[in-house]
């Protein structure tokens, strides 16, 4: 079910991003990155990118990666967490490039995915801060409330809230 559609910033333009509630990961070698609100107990874990702030962990696929290997590895990475279970996939952006290929552009041409899932974590291992995440936040979902990354995803969060 399709719940939002907008042009975004990061993708090159004209784009359109639209987002769909699914438990279904679309085709997965269109699937660029993997995304996960993880708990960890009553909280949820976020990190803090260098650049631009608070955000829900995730990040690239890498070659020959299946897609919840990404998500497994990029929240090891970014936020120290292990040994995650009761992993959902919860939805995916579909990215549509409107305009001409980008030269050197290195994802799925014209139509790529960014998948989300909502997990928990058994294990914290240490943090080690890196370029993609400086910090990481256990918040209650009070706390989560009150942050920007709530408001642009509110319709993730309300499905796991």
């Amino acid at each position: 079910m399709k719940i939002k559609s907008e042009e975004v910033e990061w993708a090159p333009k004209p784009n359109k991003v639209d987002l769909y509630m699914s438990s279904n990961c679309p085709q997965e070698d269109l699937v660029t990155s993997a995304f996960g609100i993880i708990w960890h107990g009553d909280k949820i874990c976020l990190i803090e990118h260098m650049f631009r702030g608070m955000e829900i962990p995730g990040g690239h696929r890498e070659k020959d990666e299946f897609v919840i290997e990404t998500l497994e590895r990029e929240i090891e990475e970014e936020c120290g967490l292990g040994d995650l279970h009761e992993v959902q996939h919860i939805a995916y952006q579909k990215i549509s490039l409107m305009g001409e290929k980008p030269a050197k552009y290195a994802y799925p041409y014209p139509v790529s995915y960014q998948c989300f899932y909502v997990a928990k974590a058994k294990t914290v291992l240490p943090f080690h801060p890196n370029l993609d995440s400086i910090k990481r936040i256990f918040l209650t979902i009070p706390e989560l409330k009150q942050t920007p990354v709530y408001a642009k995803f509110k319709e993730l969060f309300d499905l796991v809230l």
